[in-house]
């Protein structure tokens, strides 16, 4: 029984070759997904002025509702230029823009016109930067926003187009 064969010794050979080969296909393969999860993260996060930006809009939320309109208007031209500069890493500004539609939506119907009319225009900005990514839900919400402001605007055109009008 001490005595194996050639025929044995080849078999146990090639089966430990077989062996070390699929533990090094399985390592080439690890790497290989590795290097794919690094530059997908990689490509997925802006250079510097990008991530300027993303911190920009981290502080954009709280300033939208609570500054005066100048500086709303300010917070707002940020905003719709930031849409457009992040938009080949959506990964990082879905995130971004997302705490930042409930404020948008509640400006656009704001009292102050120019308030409400730029907030429209940055929605309408971001949204053709993230359209397809935009939540059902976030989509319904501005639309029902944007309906009630022209309501109200409408009811508000109506007795100025009056008082006009009457004084012709």
């Amino acid at each position: 029984d001490g005595d194996e064969g050639p025929a044995s010794i080849g078999r146990r050979a090639a089966a430990a070759l077989d062996d070390e080969a699929q533990a090094e296909a399985d390592q080439q393969a690890e790497a290989a997904v590795k290097e794919a999860e690094e530059r997908e993260a990689e490509a997925a996060k802006p250079p510097k002025p990008g991530t300027l930006l993303l911190e920009a809009l981290g502080k954009a939320e709280v300033l939208l509702l609570a500054a005066p309109p100048a500086a709303t208007h300010l917070v707002l031209d940020v905003i719709e230029a930031s849409a457009p500069a992040l938009a080949p890493w959506p990964r990082a500004l879905l995130p971004a823009a997302y705490p930042l539609w409930p404020p948008l939506l509640k400006l656009i119907g704001s009292a102050d016109r120019s308030v409400a009319a730029h907030a429209m225009r940055v929605l309408a900005s971001a949204a053709r930067c993230v359209g397809r990514e935009m939540s059902a839900r976030v989509v319904a919400d501005a639309i029902g926003q944007l309906v009630g402001q022209l309501r109200r605007q409408q009811a508000q055109a109506v007795p100025r187009h009056a008082s006009l009008e009457a004084l012709s």
